[in-house]
């Protein structure tokens, strides 16, 4: 969304952050999603629990925070139960199935800054190495030892990377 907003909005856009993100639906994301849509098809929540959500992580991390894993599969197996919320994941996932703003990348003149993780299998980090090489005088940082959800892997590093570049100040407002 946001890539699309700063394609369609240049002008609304001062800074774009783009953690774990791909310009493009790969092969490879497009048929993880089927495995997603095929278990909420099942109306199982633990079955959309065990395919969606262990893959997010770094096996470190997930091996590491056995206790807090189960209170994710708390909270989010009777969440992924609902109908209403299956329906809705099927969705979101069936919207991204054809998505591919590559070929636009060269129009995002803001300061970017690209987040990857090093262990993230869901968006590996040679997707984040393409919007890299495409959008003009972008900053790449890897956060090592995360997966996907680097944002709960890593809150400080995370949080210091999205602050810090968001804070910066290029521009002087006047009030």
């Amino acid at each position: 969304m946001a890539l699309r907003f700063a394609l369609e909005y240049p002008q609304r856009v001062e800074r774009l952050i783009l953690a774990n993100t791909a310009a493009r639906t790969s092969a490879w994301l497009r048929d993880i999603g089927h495995c997603w849509n095929a278990a909420a098809a099942t109306g199982d929540g633990r079955l959309y629990y065990l395919t969606a959500i262990p893959v997010i992580y770094s096996t470190e991390f997930y091996e590491s925070h056995a206790e807090w894993m189960k209170a994710r599969v708390k909270t989010l197996v009777p969440y992924f139960s609902q109908p209403e919320v299956l329906s809705a994941l099927v969705r979101l996932t069936d919207s991204a199935e054809n998505y591919d703003v590559t070929a636009r990348l060269g129009e995002i003149s803001c300061p970017t800054l690209i987040i990857s993780a090093q262990s993230d299998i869901i968006t590996p980090i040679t997707e984040q190495n393409l919007l890299h090489a495409c959008i003009k005088d972008s900053k790449h940082v890897i956060i090592n030892d995360s997966g996907h959800a680097s944002m709960y892997e890593q809150p400080a590093v995370f949080a210091a990377l999205v602050l810090g570049f968001a804070n910066q100040a290029e521009t002087r407002y006047e009030i």
